[in-house]
């Protein structure tokens, strides 16, 4: 059995009878992410509350999996739980100061033969995901040049720092950057924070450019509402450029990979 606890959190976990493996498995929680069955296991993901001893409530995310597992090197016929990747990339990300979510908990077991993983994180409380605001701003109106401004280099300086330890985290999508403005909306003078979460598929690569192609085209898809003029700000404060000229070429090899991916879409759909 392997287990790992955020210091600070061991004592609130003990207060809430979480104190072995088993206690976390068996946390009686709604799903905030039903099991999906895939890989020979299922995965989800519940929403918990602790309770300090205050009175306060304290609120986390924990996933769950049984025989979720990927085949590697080291594992090439029973395979690793995917969690004790996400895990490492935890790890890896509180090392070098990478914007994410905390990590306060994980464990991994074997019964009967299953390979059953948990790993916890903190709720980033008064953080929503790019996704959710996306969605606010399609209804409410989108917000000024100067607002805009704000959060898409907060966005391009966090999505650059991780891209500069080589880190290319495979799934950059909307709902994966997580927002959070000083007065609770954006403002052209706010500060804004980021967060990056869903570790599971993120691998170190060769070089930053490496990185920035997958994870760039990803969210360059997932944001259709951005206005060309809005991306070409995200890419040259990525770059840290006064014209994206300069960045020209990792512009047309994102926006190639994303045009033969939305056209391989385009073609599953009408077969």
């Amino acid at each position: 059995m392997q287990q790992h606890f955020a210091p600070d959190w061991q004592a609130l976990f003990e207060q809430n009878g979480l104190r072995s493996f088993d206690d976390f498995w068996n946390v009686q929680a709604e799903w905030f992410e039903e099991p999906n069955q895939r890989r020979g296991g299922w995965s989800g993901v519940a929403r918990c509350e602790l309770k300090r001893p205050d009175g306060r409530v304290v609120r986390m995310f924990l996933k769950r999996q049984e025989n979720h597992v990927t085949k590697t090197l080291r594992h090439p016929i029973r395979g690793m739980a995917t969690l004790v990747r996400e895990f490492k990339n935890f790890l890896r990300f509180e090392r070098l100061g990478m914007p994410g979510a905390r990590l306060v908990y994980f464990g991994q077991h074997r019964v009967a033969g299953k390979i059953r993983a948990v790993l916890a994180t903190e709720e980033l409380a008064g953080f929503r995901s790019l996704e959710d605001w996306m969605r606010v701003w399609r209804k409410e109106g989108w917000p000024r040049l100067g607002e805009r401004r704000v959060l898409i280099q907060a966005m391009a300086a966090a999505v650059r720092r991780m891209h500069e330890e080589r880190l290319r985290h495979n799934c950059l999508w909307s709902k994966h950057v997580f927002l959070k403005f000083a007065d609770g909306i954006p403002t052209a003078r706010g500060a804004v924070e980021v967060r990056i979460i869903d570790l599971e598929k993120m691998k170190r690569t060769w070089s930053a450019n490496a990185a920035a192609r997958r994870d760039l085209s990803s969210l360059h898809r997932d944001c259709p509402d951005w206005s060309t003029t809005d991306r070409a700000r995200f890419f040259k404060a990525y770059f840290g450029l006064k014209r994206l000229a300069q960045g020209r070429r990792i512009w047309d090899a994102v926006a190639e990979i994303s045009r033969k991916k939305i056209d391989r879409r385009r073609k599953r759909a009408s077969v």
